[in-house]
This record gives C-alpha cells, sequence and structure tokens, in this order.
C-alpha cells in the first residue's frame, strides 16, 4: 500500500532510503546498468560527499535491491528567484529486471517523497529524455557543440594575461559565475563545494587578469573522439573541449580561448555553450587558423538537455508573482490563484485574470466579473511556460495549453515571456 511516499511491503516490493549495510548491493546495481568495474568504482562511491543515507533510495524485490537513485540537494534559480531543488542522479535497474517498471515505481514514489520533503523542482540530465516526460519532465536547457580545428600554428597573444587558475582564485570565479547567471531564465545555484569538485577533477581552468583582477575564466577538459578517416584508417584525436567560458569584454574572451588554443595542443576544440554563447564565440574567434566544422553529426547527438519537472505549483507560482522584480510584467495581467492539481492525469488547472486595468479591452473587462478564466495544461508544458523556455501562445498553439480565454494565455505570456534558458554540464548531477 501506498501512502505518500511511503510504501509499504506489497508483493515483497518496498522502497526507501538505502541501509548502510546495502551501500555496496546498490554500487552493484549501478555498476551492473552502466557497465561500470565495481572494484574501481567502490572508494569513490563511498566517499561521495552525497552519500548521506536519505539521499539514496532503493526499491527491492524479496529483499534484494532491483532498482534505486540518488537524490542531490540543490538550489535552481528560476526567473531570479532560488528553489530547493532535488537533484536526480544515477537512476539505475538490475540488467534482469529492466523493462518491468522497477524505475519508475522507485522515480515516481522519489518524487512524493521530495514534494513532502519541501522541494519546489526536481532536475536531471537525462539519458533518454522521452522516459522522463511522462514523470512531468521537460527540457528547459539544451547545449549547442561548436566544433572547430585549427589549420596552422597559432601564437599566443598577450593583450590580457592568461594563467592556470588556482585554488585561491575559486571564490572569485563563483562570484562571476552567479553574476553571470543571473542574465539566465533558469541557472543552478553552483556552490563552493561545487567549484572546489571542478577544480579537483580532470577539468582545467585558466583565468584572465586584467590590473591583478580577474577578468573572465575558461573551462575545458580532454577528451579522445573516435572515428574513421577517408582512408578507413581509425584514429583518436585529441579534443579540447571548452565547458564554460565568461569574460567581461571580448579581448579577455579572445586571450581565453586564444590561450587554450594553443596551450591545449589539442587537435580539435568544441565548444559547449548556449545559444548566446555560440553566437558570441562566432563573433570573437576571427583569428586565422581557425575553421569551424561544419555539420558535425557527432556532436550534436552529444549535446544535453537539462529537465525540470515542478513538484510544488502553489509554492513556485506565488514566489514567482510575489513582487519580483526580475519578472517585468507584474504591473499588467498576472496569474492570481492556482486552483487544483489533479493528481491522477497530471493536469494542471490555473487561473488567470487581469489585474491592471490600464490594459484590459471592454470585452476582458466584463470578464472580471465572471468566473476566473481556467489554463489547462500537463506539469511538463507549465515547467518549459514557466522556465522560458517555450511561450505560453506557442504552448498554446500547440495545443498543450487549453484555456477558455484568449485573454488568460495573454496573461501568462506577459507574466511569464519565453527566455533562453540555459544549465551548464558542469552542474551536471
Amino acid at each position: 500500500m501506498e501512502v505518500g511516499w511511503i510504501i509499504e511491503s506489497v508483493n515483497d516490493i518496498n522502497i526507501s532510503a538505502v541501509r548502510e549495510d546495502e551501500l555496496e548491493d546498490m554500487l552493484r546495481v549501478l555498476c551492473l546498468a552502466f557497465q561500470m568495474p565495481f572494484e574501481a568504482a567502490l572508494p569513490i562511491f563511498l566517499a561521495d560527499t552525497n552519500s548521506l543515507l536519505d539521499t539514496k533510495r532503493v526499491m527491492r524485490e524479496d529483499g534484494k535491491i532491483v532498482s534505486c537513485l540518488t537524490i542531490i540537494p540543490a538550489y535552481c534559480r528560476v526567473r531570479g528567484v532560488s528553489f530547493r531543488t532535488a537533484g536526480i542522479a544515477g537512476v539505475a535497474t538490475r540488467p534482469d529486471k529492466q523493462g518491468q517498471g522497477c524505475a519508475s515505481l522507485l522515480l515516481r514514489n522519489t518524487l512524493a517523497y521530495c514534494r513532502d520533503q519541501g522541494y519546489a523542482f526536481a532536475g536531471l540530465f537525462p539519458v533518454a529524455s522521452p522516459y522522463y516526460r511522462k514523470f512531468g519532465f521537460a527540457a528547459v536547457s539544451r547545449t549547442q557543440t561548436t566544433t572547430f580545428s585549427c589549420t596552422k600554428n597559432l601564437v599566443s597573444t598577450n593583450d590580457i594575461p592568461v594563467r592556470m587558475a588556482n585554488e585561491t582564485d575559486l571564490k572569485t570565479l563563483e562570484d562571476m559565475h552567479w553574476e553571470s547567471s543571473h542574465t539566465k531564465a533558469v541557472a543552478l545555484v553552483r556552490s563552493a563545494g561545487k567549484w572546489q569538485s571542478i577544480f579537483s577533477t580532470t577539468k582545467r581552468i585558466i583565468v584572465a587578469e586584467l590590473s591583478g583582477a580577474i577578468v573572465g575564466y575558461l573551462v575545458y577538459e580532454f577528451v579522445l573522439r573516435q572515428y574513421t578517416s577517408i582512408a578507413s584508417d581509425t584514429r583518436t584525436p585529441l579534443i579540447a573541449r571548452i565547458l564554460e567560458i565568461e569574460a567581461a569584454s571580448d579581448t579577455a574572451y579572445s586571450a581565453l580561448l586564444n590561450y587554450c588554443l594553443v596551450r591545449s595542443e589539442a587537435e580539435q576544440f568544441s565548444l559547449v555553450t548556449d545559444r548566446e554563447g555560440s553566437a558570441r564565440f562566432r563573433a570573437v574567434s576571427d583569428m586565422e587558423g581557425i575553421e569551424e566544422i561544419e555539420e558535425d553529426e557527432l556532436a550534436a547527438a552529444n549535446d544535453k538537455e537539462f529537465m525540470l519537472t515542478v513538484l510544488d505549483f502553489r509554492d513556485v507560482i506565488g514566489k514567482l508573482t510575489a513582487g519580483n522584480a526580475v519578472i517585468p510584467a507584474l504591473s499588467s495581467p498576472v496569474i492570481s490563484e492556482l486552483i487544483d492539481t489533479e493528481k491522477g492525469n497530471d493536469r494542471v488547472l490555473i487561473g488567470a485574470s487581469c489585474k491592471d486595468e490600464t490594459v484590459l479591452t471592454d470585452q476582458s473587462k466584463q470578464a472580471i466579473d465572471s468566473p476566473i478564466p481556467v489554463i489547462t495544461g500537463d506539469s511538463a508544458a507549465w515547467t518549459q511556460v514557466l522556465a522560458g523556455y517555450y511561450g505560453a501562445a506557442d504552448a498554446y498553439r500547440l495545443g498543450w495549453f487549453k484555456s477558455e480565454s484568449d485573454q488568460a494565455v495573454t496573461s501568462l505570456a506577459n507574466v511569464f515571456p519565453q527566455d533562453d534558458p540555459f544549465v551548464s554540464l558542469l552542474d551536471n548531477f
């Protein structure tokens, strides 16, 4: 029997937090599912900073773990408001139990648990996006990878000094990222611990300085790319994958990029960013010897999505419309009331009415005295509109929203305009 997120044993199935004596069994399920070597993964797994037992949830059948996942507590900033967000990672099922609904049951149970624990959102970086949409998850960010190569030896420029970052730089980088992420409709809040983790891994961080102050940084890593040449000779060229670049000026941007290309000595490079970052790269990277690789299908196939689902609509919509200066349309029509959430079929009903009479038409003035017009859509569609990934009018036109009032849709679009949300791969759970 299921009551909220508590599952009592039914037909020898039980879901709860993992017990300490089950940690190695949980890791074995992960290793079998993702084809990882158990002995190599064990010390990393046990030393994981997310090793609190109540963040690791398992489904047991006949007392044996058959499926597992990990909750990673985080904060996601949506339109300038920070919300507690449950990062979902390591969703795995024992191979002989896959395709039997084990992970689905565990995930639904975990989302209910997270809702009861006060999380407003849950988020994940999916391996298979369509699978998660049925749980209300929807894409709110997708990386764009630009692949390029150097056709000649570059010479390092010294317009702005660039160097490898050291540990004392991390607080400055944290502050720079915090400021830049404020321009995004959706961004994960990157903690000091996350920066320390990035610095401690195989990723490289370089910084640009001007008059002793850091004015930009670039994070990259080396990867191997398997491909077959025209002569059918298989090679594995070294690729420098640029995961994030922030710079106060185009001069600093160029200096960071140039330093990375010169010092890495890689054969190819890829820049993983959003649409705005891709446009800036094309505008700034005019150094002779850089050639973009057009229609790189392998790179495009490796682009990643970040997906969110709203766990507490009343909390999210209330905070996003409560005097938030980031939303410029608060003086125009606003969402006024969350009417209902029908959990059974995952339909969310939200009432929208006009509050600013200066923008009302005669027809909508008369509607003020009538029942609040209702907009209906599933939670995946609502998530994308609240995050700015889709506009309300587009969702309505595509049939994701249904409403008795065009004015209600217009009201929603004014409060939650379409934007360009982006979550960096560096924030991967």
